[in-house]
């Protein structure tokens, strides 16, 4: 692969801004801040996009458009994508154009260039091409490098992946068959619980049956006997005499005592009035004999003439004749209140005879009305047990006929559930068959687990094989690794030894020592030559990738970064691979020399 172009509509503090690559070797220079990382940042993020945590820091700054273009050829085709980013991945547009035939595909979803073109996921990318620098590879990685270099193997890993791919398939459709045969035995678990389950409800539902049917036929054949309705017929009248009787006797109470008390009232007012109108008349006599008597016998100090003779006779008559209304009146007084006392008794005998009719007396004494009521109050004690025992009756024949019919609906309902079950049984298989049933599906499954077995230790095999193979890989990386080391370093160091896990390490007279036992910068080229030792054996298996370096050099003398600046530029030639690196050297002689490969930011 190799950039030729970008053109950055909008990001971080990039603005309006093109840059067109100049064959294999690209030095990138510029100032601290004015962008040089952010143009390696958007190479990778064209290819991959975005990391979660990356977006909004990439926005443009100076805000417009956010996306831009960067035309390459990959594999011998060129290609030019063109990105536009929204606020969510979702908003997110690429388009990629083939430029030899025009033709353009739009990628959804989780797609990206680099693994849709490259081949090759944002990992990789980022642990080869973009020269993450590390002391030590993880057994992910290693693996990584020796899938993407089989091609540099010898035929063996070809063949040995086409048969672990083989191995693979064979185990899965293994698999699938394993879980669509353990489907098919939950699915007869199932089955063959519900049939049991059946026979188990069929069973207790017959027995239940029985016994609902024989409690039916006992409830049914007991009945209550009420007793007749003449006997309850009495005991209500005598219930409704013996209220009329108390209310009747009641009521002559209250007429005696309202009798008693309007004649002692009767009496109290009788005595002054009776008093008085003795008094009046008396005077009334008086008057009228002194109306009669002669002249000569009137008192002294009384004038007489026979003027005078005339008015006393006319104020004699006038003095009698209203004494005499007024003893008429008291009469009248005294004789008041008469009538009530007597609608009082009127009243009072009729409530009697009343009583007595009841009763069925004729004149009887209060003794024997007495003995009456308390007679009828015994027989309405045993007429009220009477009216009891008949409702008590009543009820319990309303509870039989509700458990009666509560049966006979539980025995419906049971019948009605013994019938679904039987339906249900005669539409399965008998719990034997079932059984037997699970019983070779177990054994397929067992056979299957086998066979699963099998592959995986012929998988087993074969990795342990690819395992041996990528271990070969550190001593072919550490004779190349020596070559480089020795052009980065001017021919100080020459000897690099690589562990299984890549670990660098330099022999100098017989002494080993690990990259962490080095200077910053030596640590650095160290790493670097192992990084271009792998970029070649990733080249000769048919993936040429762009090796982009950021600042490598920033901690190097002029010596250490003209050497370094020599062998990666001999290294793009030699193998045409393009290099892009950045470096804010910009006043260095080392620049100045390189002025045909330099890129001003």
């Amino acid at each position: 692969m190799k950039i030729e172009r970008i053109d950055i509509d909008g990001f971080g503090c990039h603005k309006d801004f093109s840059l067109s690559f100049r064959g294999d070797f690209n030095l990138l220079y510029g100032k601290n801040e004015s962008g040089k990382s952010t143009v390696l940042a958007f190479i990778e993020t064209v290819l991959y996009g975005f990391d979660t945590e990356d977006r909004n820091f990439w926005r443009p700054w100076n805000g417009g458009p956010f996306g831009g273009t960067m035309t390459f050829t990959a594999e011998g085709i060129p290609y030019k994508v063109a990105v536009s980013w929204g606020v969510t991945k979702e908003e997110d547009r690429v388009v990629v154009t083939n430029r030899q035939t025009g033709e353009q595909t739009v990628l959804q979803g989780k797609e990206n260039v680099g693994e849709t073109i490259l081949k090759l996921p944002r990992e990789s990318f980022r642990l080869f091409a973009r020269g993450h620098e590390t002391d030590a590879q993880d057994d992910g990685e290693i693996i990584q490098l020796a899938a993407l270099t089989q091609g540099a193997d010898s035929s063996q890993n070809g063949e040995d992946t086409g048969e672990m791919q083989r191995l693979s398939a064979y185990k899965e459709k293994l698999t699938a068959k394993v879980q669509a045969l353990n489907a098919q035995k939950a699915q007869l678990s199932e089955r063959y619980e519900k049939r049991v389950k059946a026979e188990e409800e069929a069973l207790r539902l017959e027995e239940r049956i029985a016994h609902l049917e024989q409690q039916h036929a006992i409830l049914s054949k007991k009945d209550t006997k009420i007793q007749s309705m003449d006997a309850l017929t009495a005991a209500v009248t005598l219930l409704e005499k013996q209220k009329k009787v108390h209310q009747f006797s009641h009521t002559v109470d209250d007429l005696q005592m309202e009798y008693e008390d309007a004649k002692d009232q009767r009496r109290a007012k009788k005595r002054p009035w009776t008093v008085l109108l003795i008094i009046l008349l008396i005077v009334d006599v008086l008057a009228l004999v002194a109306m009669w008597l002669p002249a000569e016998w009137l008192p002294a100090f009384l004038p007489f003439s026979e003027m005078t003779a005339g008015a006393y006779m006319i104020a004699g008559f006038t003095a009698g004749g209203l004494l005499l209304v007024l003893s008429l009146a008291l009469i009248v007084l005294r004789t008041s209140g008469k009538g009530n006392l007597a609608l009082i008794e009127e009243e009072l005998a009729y409530k009697e005879q009343a009583l007595w009719d009841l009763l069925g007396l004729r004149q009887p004494s209060y003794e024997e009305v007495d003995r009456a009521i308390q007679d009828l109050d015994a027989q309405c004690i045993a007429a009220s047990q009477c009216i009891a025992a008949i409702d008590q009756e009543r009820q319990d024949k309303a509870d039989l006929a509700s458990k009666v019919s509560a049966l006979a609906q539980k025995i419906t309902y049971d019948r009605a559930q013994s019938e679904m079950l039987a339906r249900f049984m005669g539409n399965e298989q008998a719990a034997q068959e079932i059984a037997a049933t699970q019983a070779k599906i177990e054994e397929a499954i067992s056979v299957c687990g086998k066979h699963i077995a099998a592959v995986d230790l012929a998988k087993a095999l074969i990795l342990g094989a690819q395992r041996k193979r990528r271990y070969d890989l550190a001593p072919r990386l550490s004779q190349q690794s020596g070559t480089y080391l020795d052009g980065l370093t001017s021919g100080r160091y020459k000897a690099v030894e690589l562990s299984r896990v890549l670990e660098p390490q330099v022999r100098v007279d017989g002494v080993v020592r690990g990259g962490k036992h080095y200077s910053g910068a030596t640590g650095k080229q160290l790493n670097l030559s192992v990084k271009l030792a792998e970029i070649k054996l990733l080249a000769e298996s048919g993936l040429k990738l762009p090796l982009i370096l950021d600042e490598p050099m920033a901690v190097y003398d002029e010596e250490r970064r003209s050497a370094s600046l020599e062998t990666l530029l001999r290294f793009a030639k030699d193998h045409d691979i393009q290099i892009i690196l950045t470096t804010s050297q910009t006043k260095a002689p080392c620049v100045a020399a390189y002025d045909q490969y330099a890129l001003s930011i």
